[in-house]
């Protein structure tokens, strides 16, 4: 039994299980991004604003998340609230936001020196 306990967590380990998380809610994140892919247009050096809502009783009963790239002079690039979506937040640094099965929003976490790089893509999604 033993044995195969071991070479089930080698073979987990190996074939990198997809992690599984739980939405982030009423969470503010800023992340520089060295590249940012919005509808196929590119922008170099972004600083993208996230902010995840949970419900409120008097506002609105949805979840929310709020979008906001500014470039480097503080000029407003893309502004978007998202309804009935949420924020995800994995251990190894990439962010995404969309619904489940459905990413509208991904920023890649660096590899190797690299920047952070995001693509965003409201109607088709992110694969």
């Amino acid at each position: 039994m033993l044995i195969l306990s071991c070479q089930l967590s080698l073979y987990a380990q190996e074939n990198k299980v997809a992690e599984s998380v739980m939405p982030t809610n009423n969470a503010e994140i800023n992340r520089k991004v060295y590249l940012l892919d919005i509808e196929g247009k590119d922008y170099h050096d972004v600083t993208v604003n996230i902010e995840s809502l949970s419900p409120n009783p008097l506002v609105s009963d949805r979840y929310r998340v709020k979008v906001l790239v500014t470039d480097s002079v503080g000029k407003k690039i893309y502004k978007k609230k998202f309804k009935d979506c949420y924020l995800y937040i994995y251990s190894n640094g990439q962010i995404q936001i969309g619904k489940p099965r459905f990413n509208m929003i991904v920023l890649y976490p660096p590899v190797s020196g690299q920047s952070v790089i995001g693509i965003i893509r409201e109607k088709e999604g992110v694969f």
